[in-house]
């Protein structure tokens, strides 16, 4: 007869996940680059924003990055939303005349 006693469950927050800047992240970061790339590809094309050409990709993770850290209280929300808000903020269309 085994008197081992159950493992008790563990609580969301006792999981871990993987830091976005650990060798086990890297798959978020792939899916948040290939999601950001594919927004900055749509915008640019119903010019909702104007990102130079020259622009790498890198940055405008940046972008997105910088408006996350300066804007917490839109967390909130959906991903959609807030690299829209990042990227015209950041490369707004010039006017047409």
């Amino acid at each position: 007869m085994c008197t081992c006693r159950a493992r008790p469950p563990i609580r969301p927050a006792q999981r871990s996940k993987p830091r976005w800047n650990s060798p086990e992240g890297w798959l978020p970061r792939a899916k948040a680059t290939g999601y950001v790339q594919g927004l900055r590809d749509m915008g640019d094309v119903v010019g909702l924003f104007c990102t130079p050409n020259q622009a790498p990709l890198s940055q405008v993770i940046d972008v997105v990055f910088v408006y996350l850290e300066k804007n917490p209280k839109d967390r909130h929300d959906t991903a959609l939303v807030l690299i829209n808000h990042a990227l015209v903020k950041a490369f707004p269309c010039p006017a047409k005349k």
